[in-house]
């Protein structure tokens, strides 16, 4: 989920489950309680943006709400799905990207199943 890649606490310092194919570090930081809205571009990953309002609220007590304009995290398909990574086709599906800047986060898949995992 989520909440065990992006929002780890000092404890989980460098633990992501499932463990990433590739990590790049950056000196870039996000202030998660920066985080109001919730940004899809199509109302098919609705659920998927329900369940991370439910793991900040859970987690952080962060109220966001989704919202089809800009937001602090965007979830998107890859418009190339080949840039993702180079895995057999099964596993090509699942895969994801989280990008931080200091504007936001945004989960970029090569499928609906890629953005769930990620």
């Amino acid at each position: 989920m989520i909440s065990t890649i992006i929002f780890g606490n000092n404890e989980m310092n460098n633990v992501i489950i499932p463990t990433p194919q590739r990590v790049s570090y950056t000196d870039i930081t996000f202030n998660i309680s920066r985080i109001k809205n919730i940004w899809i571009d199509n109302s098919y990953y609705k659920f998927i943006a329900s369940e991370i309002s439910k793991s900040l609220k859970n987690t952080f007590n962060i109220d966001s709400k989704i919202v089809s304009g800009s937001g602090e995290i965007k979830l998107e398909l890859e418009e190339s799905p080949s840039k993702m990574l180079d895995l057999p086709t099964p596993l090509y599906y699942q895969s994801y990207k989280i990008i931080i800047t200091d504007k936001g986060i945004t989960i970029r898949a090569a499928s609906a199943r890629g953005l769930f995992y990620g």
